[in-house]
């Protein structure tokens, strides 16, 4: 398995993983792909995959942002998408380390993120909850 950040070439792997991540959700094709070009150039973003050599598998994509209370930086993962047919093969595991090595290096303190169900993958990842998520569409 090979964890590497993502390329233009990865654009319609990554967007075919996208449309998996919330049934209630899509997005158009010209939307990722505005995204995802900006999330590619951002030195305050990242977009990693996970390749078992011969197809994408998996992505995870985050950012970095400056936090008051904290008096430094975070990162917050945005999304992660395994195939299902790959999951609990260790694909989610290497991406999720890879983001924090990647937080790390940019002087994070922490990684967040929020979950819709997968709690207990990220409890055996070391994450504890510690607050509600709300959003509002706008």
């Amino acid at each position: 398995m090979e964890i590497r950040e993502a390329k233009a070439e990865d654009s319609e792997a990554i967007f075919n993983l996208a449309n998996q991540l919330h049934e209630s959700m899509s997005v158009t094709r010209a939307g990722f792909q505005m995204m995802f070009t900006d999330i590619v150039r951002r030195q305050d973003s990242i977009c990693l995959v996970g390749s078992d050599g011969s197809k994408i598998v998996g992505y995870v994509s985050g950012c970095i942002r400056p936090v008051l209370i904290q008096g430094g930086y975070a990162a917050h993962v945005d999304e992660i998408v395994v195939l299902p047919e790959i999951r609990g093969k260790g694909v989610g595991t290497a991406l999720m380390s890879q983001m924090e090595r990647w937080a790390s290096e940019q002087k994070c303190q922490l990684v967040g993120l929020a979950t819709g169900g997968a709690n207990q993958f990220y409890e055996q990842l070391g994450y504890k909850t510690r607050a509600a998520y709300y959003k509002k569409y706008l």
